[in-house]
């Protein structure tokens, strides 16, 4: 889905589509003789801000007057050091954040005469950057919908206006996951409008994605709105994106602190996230981190959204088809990671071996991180920059997402929800 049409300019339909949600107006993607409409930029929340910023996601209202649904919505604010990857054309704004967008197919087909089939595409990210908008919509139009598929795309909170977590019960975080789940809520609702079938949902998403993907499977309040998950390069194995509620409110304290927080109670340091511009949740590259990760707003095991442990949530769960996919070089984006700051390559697997498997983690760390290196550098020319750089890319392949797949498949299958 990417843009290799991206050269094309939609028409806007100045029809009024008197959709489930209300009056609606939409673009016009032009395929031969194919048609698919596309509606950008649809609040399903109300604005997460003020008494909502730190809180689940409340509904949007139906409209009576007609909507322009021409133009992709605002990305959620961005945070972490990866912020600066966003492009210089996108917009933010916290307060319109909370769109979807819809690409329907204008036909109908004989093979599914209850509604086309649904997929619902969660962007990642890292669960500190990224945005619905990332796909150009007039490529995105010319692939997937093509095959008699509507497709959803979602914008959810990132960084702390979606992860924020005091480790109790005044702010237990996770908000960008009910994000995703009050969007599914939407498509159980309305998609029947846009011509799909909303018990034929099949949820997808790539990296972070993937990870929210796996883990609308496991909660009880949103593994009831799909019927299939297809996770991409990330699952709820990936340790580096899922902490025990301690340790992500330690994570939050440590960034606040850093940036001059010295209360030491939960209240005061909600109050503190309260009153900070976006831009100061982007300055997470000079903190001094003392745990492990490189993330640092993410997803946390708050007994809310996750109400019990993964292990029984996953028996407990629907019996959901799953397809759970890596790419052969998933370490290699990695290379951008804060900790990969050498130009030794040796040095930088062995601080990747050290993060990963510290005392925090494992028993004898310095034992386990021995015989990892020795097992990545067993007949490699450890001289050679470029032959250890590729047992890196393998290392932070199969830490990050290659064994966390595998476990998830096996986990499924154990469950007899894997294909």
């Amino acid at each position: 889905m990417g843009g290799f049409l991206s050269h094309l300019k939609p028409e806007n339909n100045k029809e009024v589509y008197h959709a489930s949600c209300g009056p609606i107006r939409g673009n016009i993607y032009k395929h031969d003789t194919k048609i698919v409409d596309g509606y950008l930029g649809i609040p399903y929340a109300k604005p997460p801000v003020g008494e909502l910023r730190f809180k689940k996601p409340v509904a949007a209202e139906k409209w009576t007057e007609p909507l322009d649904c021409y133009e992709y919505g605002p990305g959620c604010p961005q945070s972490g050091i990866f912020s600066v990857m966003c492009h210089d054309w996108m917009t933010f704004d916290e307060s319109k954040c909370l769109t979807l967008n819809v690409f329907a197919p204008r036909w109908k087909s004989n093979e599914f005469p209850n509604g086309l089939p649904v997929l619902f595409y969660i962007h990642g990210g890292g669960f500190e950057i990224g945005y619905s908008s990332y796909f150009n919509d007039y490529s995105l139009s010319g692939t997937i919908p093509l095959r008699d598929i509507v497709v959803v795309t979602v914008n959810y909170r990132l960084g702390p206006f979606g992860f924020l977590t005091t480790g109790d019960d005044l702010v237990k975080g996770n908000y960008g996951l009910w994000d995703q789940t009050l969007a599914l809520k939407w498509v159980q609702e309305h998609i029947a409008s846009f011509g799909g079938d909303p018990n034929n949902v099949t949820v997808s998403g790539e990296s972070a994605g993937g990870i929210s993907v796996d883990m609308l499977a496991l909660s009880p309040h949103s593994n009831k709105l799909f019927h299939r998950f297809y996770a991409m390069s990330g699952t709820s194995n990936c340790t580096f994106a899922f902490r025990t509620n301690r340790d992500e409110s330690h994570v939050f304290e440590v960034f606040a602190k850093h940036h001059g927080y010295t209360g030491t109670d939960s209240q005061s340091l909600l109050d503190w996230y309260q009153a900070q511009d976006v831009e100061v949740f982007k300055k997470t590259g000079e903190v001094e981190r003392d745990f492990s990760g490189f993330l640092f707003f993410v997803p946390n095991f708050d007994g809310d959204f996750f109400p019990k442990p993964i292990e029984q949530l996953r028996k407990e769960a629907p019996k959901l088809d799953a397809l759970i996919t890596v790419a052969e070089y998933e370490g290699l984006g990695m290379m951008m990671n804060p900790l990969c700051k050498y130009p030794d390559s040796l040095k930088n697997l062995k601080s990747f071996i050290s993060d990963a498997f510290g005392p925090k983690v494992t028993n004898n760390c310095e034992e386990v991180q021995r015989k990892l290196l020795e097992a990545y550098t067993r007949d490699v020319n450890v001289d050679s920059q470029q032959d250890v750089a590729k047992k890196l890319v393998e290392f932070l392949g199969d830490y990050m997402f290659n064994s966390c797949a595998l476990n998830t498949a096996k986990s499924c299958k154990m469950e007899l929800k894997f294909i």
